[in-house]
C-alpha cells in the first residue's frame, strides 16, 4: 500500500467518525430523541426497572432526551409520530 492510500483510509476513517457521531432526529418523537420502553407497571411485564434506571443515566449523561412509552401507547395508535 502506497502512501497517499494509507492517507486516504485514515482520511475517510475520520469522515466515517464525523458522520455517525452526528446526533440524529429521530422522526418518531416529538419531545425526545430516544423512547424506552416501560412496561413495569404492568402485572407481567418483562422490562427491568433497574434496566430502564441505567438506560435514562446513561442517556442523560451524553445529553439525550428521552421518554417513556408503555404498551397501551405502542398498541393504541397506528401513528407512532403521534406518540
Amino acid at each position: 500500500m502506497s502512501a497517499r492510500q494509507v492517507g486516504f483510509i485514515k482520511f475517510m476513517i475520520i469522515c466515517m467518525v464525523v458522520i455517525f457521531s452526528l446526533r440524529a432526529k429521530s422522526w418518531g418523537l416529538e419531545g425526545a430523541d430516544v423512547a424506552i420502553y416501560n412496561d413495569t407497571s404492568y402485572d407481567n411485564g418483562g422490562a427491568w426497572q433497574e434496566g430502564i434506571d441505567a438506560i435514562k443515566a446513561m442517556l442523560d449523561s451524553y445529553g439525550y432526551d428521552h421518554e417513556d412509552i408503555t404498551p397501551d401507547e405502542l398498541n393504541s395508535t397506528s401513528d407512532l409520530n403521534a406518540l
